[in-house]
């Protein structure tokens, strides 16, 4: 059984989420439901980001059964939260 990181990136735009492949570099980023598209600058550093989280999670598979260590999986979101600073005004 093969485990690959899946990427996914939310457009704020529309609310969906779609896939961002890690083995093929894209020339330019679009949201395939509303046509929103990802400054040309952030492709890149996007891309690092999704090579980064898939080389930790495959260092990981790679520990685990030569070291006996607890295996983990590196997932990256994020999310609205409240914080009592945005009660000050």
């Amino acid at each position: 059984m093969a485990i690959v990181t899946v990427s996914k990136l939310r457009c704020v735009s529309c609310g969906n989420e779609f896939p961002i492949s890690s083995t093929r570099k894209p020339t330019h980023i679009e949201c395939p439901f509303c046509q929103s598209r990802v400054p040309d600058d952030l492709v890149e550093p996007i891309y690092q980001a999704i090579l980064s989280v898939s080389g930790v999670n495959s260092e990981f598979r790679s520990r685990t059964p030569e070291r006996n260590e607890s295996e983990f999986v590196l997932s990256v979101t994020d999310e609205e939260v409240h914080l009592e600073s945005d009660d000050i005004e």
